[in-house]
């Protein structure tokens, strides 16, 4: 029988606690070594990333794959190392950390924005790769009213949208190729670039004269890297297949990109200079860092977050309206003082639409 409260001895008895077992011991340092190895996943994923990036193709993998997933295994780590001690949740916390961090690109320049001239000349550009005016053409056009823009940049506006004649009434318009650009202010179509390889024109040159001057604009379109990332399967490792023409035609954007970037610095330029567009690469791939990180990046020195721009478009194991790369990116050069960028938040295209307003200062003449 179990004692009573009332029996004499009771008041004596104490309950032996446990002593942690060989089995709990070992299941607390398997979870700690699991830990670890998140935690080195994670710094993998961003050696890839920020170190060889596009040079090997794995780099170019994760660089192009959706980001989100690597946040999972600290969902599901950081729960069950709760019992095991403080030990293995601080290090998944952190691999969670560096997930949601430098992996996905979380971008911090909003918080730390420098000061610029509210007195100086101010331009607000838009840029939008409007995916032939599909699907919803109409919600971009009421963000656009919404922003109420100087300069609009499109990309692959191959032919004409009823919405156009009544979006930009009374406006400055013109197309080559795929692209239009429109502007409040007067107008001047340029040139534009062919570049072999992929065959097709990459960028195309603009001059707008501002109250502050004539400004230099470029509107960009780059070749993606989608069509040879789709021939990688999960057994390419084993026999090479899909990597050689993922290899192949990294080769040829590395060469799109260097020509491209020489077309938007001509020789003799002496103006402010703004290139928008899609270039479809994050602006921390290895690519755009060489071809394009010299110049002012409007969203990642203005604002705070990830600046996905696409798929807006619902894939088979997507949501959605729910993007999850930056490729769209609005540049300048170091005449301008960026003010503020933001993405839009429509799918009336598979790319939502990047916004800066800029400011011209006075440019300081040279002695």
């Amino acid at each position: 029988m179990y004692p009573s409260q009332s029996d004499a001895g009771y008041a004596g008895y104490r309950p032996v606690p446990l002593q942690p077992g060989p089995y709990v011991s070992l299941s607390a340092r398997w979870m700690t070594r699991i830990a670890w190895a998140h935690f080195a996943l994670m710094w993998g994923v961003i050696a890839l990333i920020h170190g060889v990036s596009e040079s090997w193709w794995l780099g170019t993998m994760v660089v192009y794959l959706p980001r989100i997933p690597w946040v999972a295994p600290a969902l599901v780590l950081i729960p069950l190392s709760i019992r095991w001690g403080w030990k293995p949740v601080l290090i998944n916390l952190t691999a969670g950390l560096l997930a949601v961090g430098p992996v996905m690109n979380w971008q911090s320049g909003g918080l730390f924005r420098p000061a610029v001239d509210r007195q100086a000349y101010r331009l607000t550009v838009v840029s939008c790769n409007v995916q032939s005016f599909r699907p919803k053409f109409d919600q971009v056009v009421v963000e656009l009213n919404r922003i109420g823009p100087d300069v609009v940049l499109f990309q692959e506006a191959f032919e004409d949208h009823a919405l156009l004649a009544t979006l930009f009434d009374g406006w400055n318009v013109h197309r080559v190729d795929e692209y239009l650009v429109a502007s409040k202010l007067p107008l001047k179509y340029i040139s534009t670039t062919f570049v072999p390889g992929f065959e097709r024109v990459t960028a195309v040159r603009y001059e707008v004269e501002t109250l502050a001057g004539p400004v230099a604009v470029f509107n960009v379109h780059q070749t993606s890297p989608r069509r040879s990332l789709t021939q990688l399967k999960p057994w390419s490792p084993l026999i090479g297949s899909g990597i050689e023409t993922v290899e192949q035609e990294t080769t040829l954007r590395d060469v799109e990109a260097m020509k491209t970037r020489a077309f938007t610095e001509p020789e003799g330029l002496d103006q402010p200079v703004l290139i928008a567009g899609d270039f479809n690469m994050p602006n921390d791939s290895s690519l755009f860092r060489k071809h394009w990180g010299s110049l002012q990046d409007a969203y990642a020195l203005t604002a705070v977050g990830y600046g996905y721009t696409s798929p807006c478009s619902q894939g088979k194991l997507w949501p959605g309206n729910t993007p999850w790369a930056q490729v769209d990116h609005i540049l300048a050069n170091e005449d301008w003082q960026i003010e503020r960028c933001w993405i839009g938040e429509s799918a009336g295209s598979d790319h939502r639409l990047i916004a800066a307003q800029l400011r011209l200062p006075q440019r300081k003449k040279a002695p």
